[in-house]
């Protein structure tokens, strides 16, 4: 089976599922937390109202492949997306008109294959990661250039921005993470990850900017101190990391891996695993400002009240149903 799932967060039974017929690389909330959109391995965009279940809107948005990365912007009104062998694309996504007739702007990234992009926390900026391993920033109305920074040496991965816009976090292959001024492009801080299987595959800073959240190559999750980058607890799990992600108050997280084991850890020092039966892999979780999400993914939904967990995952062949 295919599909986004919302489970209840408490005994995690199934509330709502979405385009069952499909396999997601990527799902997001809007930040108002009425809608779901989910993006496909074949370049299409759907996005669901939330309490009837309903497809609100569906387009084609990469005609040649998929896409890496969907991303709401912070007053709800825009969803970027970033792709294969495509532009950085900026939709309406309440124009019915669908095909490319919501399509609000278009950012020129010139090497077209762009695994990260982030809105700056006032809507006016877009950053995107490449794969020559630049960061680009953008004004997110005109898709003018307005800065671009240098320093990595393989494709830039993750990035977000710290929660006063001041600064960009950016995480590479070449196993370093680094803080950057967003106005300036200086470089703030950087660390090198301790080793070859410590290439960083998710990245979530918490709502107050004072710790970075990593998961890696390699079986475990650092958090680190987003002033300095140094290093303050090491976890270790099972399995490669996917992605991570913050609860809104700060006092959790959720990470999720490639053999398909979410754990929601708390700095009272609880921990709980899930280990769904018959569950492949996680691609990726992210608690957007009230539930968890999950493709495999996972995120909490933008209130973050804790009553839904958004799992979007396949079943393999290998499993029993």
């Amino acid at each position: 089976e295919k599909g986004i799932y919302v489970l209840d967060a408490g005994n995690l039974q199934t509330r709502a599922n979405f385009g069952l017929d499909r396999n997601y690389t990527s799902i997001s909330w809007s930040p108002d937390e009425k809608y779901i959109s989910g993006a496909t391995v074949d370049g299409w965009i759907n996005i669901w109202e939330v309490s009837s279940g309903m497809m609100e809107n569906v387009w084609q948005a990469n005609e040649y492949g998929e896409i890496f990365a969907i991303s709401w912007s912070p007053d709800g009104l825009s969803l970027a997306s970033a792709s294969i062998n495509d532009p950085i694309k900026i939709w309406d996504p309440f124009d019915y008109s669908n095909g490319t007739g919501n399509q609000k702007l278009i950012v020129k990234e010139p090497t077209m294959w762009v695994p990260c992009i982030t809105w700056s926390p006032d809507g006016n900026k877009i950053a995107s990661g490449s794969m020559d391993g630049i960061i680009r920033i953008w004004n997110s109305k005109t898709a003018v250039q307005l800065l671009e920074i240098q320093g990595h040496t393989d494709q830039v991965r993750n990035l977000v921005w710290s929660p006063d816009g001041q600064y960009i976090f950016s995480s590479s292959w070449d196993y370093v993470t680094s803080k950057w001024d967003s106005t300036t492009g200086e470089l703030v801080a950087t660390t090198k990850e301790p080793g070859s299987n410590f290439a960083v595959r998710t990245m979530s800073i918490s709502p107050d900017g004072d710790m970075l959240l990593l998961g890696y190559e390699g079986p475990a999750f650092i958090l680190r101190d987003a002033n300095t980058l140094v290093e303050l607890r090491t976890f270790y799990t099972d399995a490669n990391q996917n992605n991570a992600s913050w609860s809104p108050k700060g006092d959790k997280f959720v990470v999720s891996d490639v053999q398909g084991a979410l754990y929601l850890i708390g700095f009272d020092h609880s921990e709980t695993g899930l280990i769904p039966e018959d569950m492949d892999s996680f691609f990726s979780s992210q608690i957007t400002p009230g539930t968890i999400e999950v493709v495999g993914n996972v995120g909490e939904s933008p209130s973050c009240v804790g009553e839904s967990l958004v799992m979007n995952y396949e079943y393999t062949d290998t499993l029993s149903p």
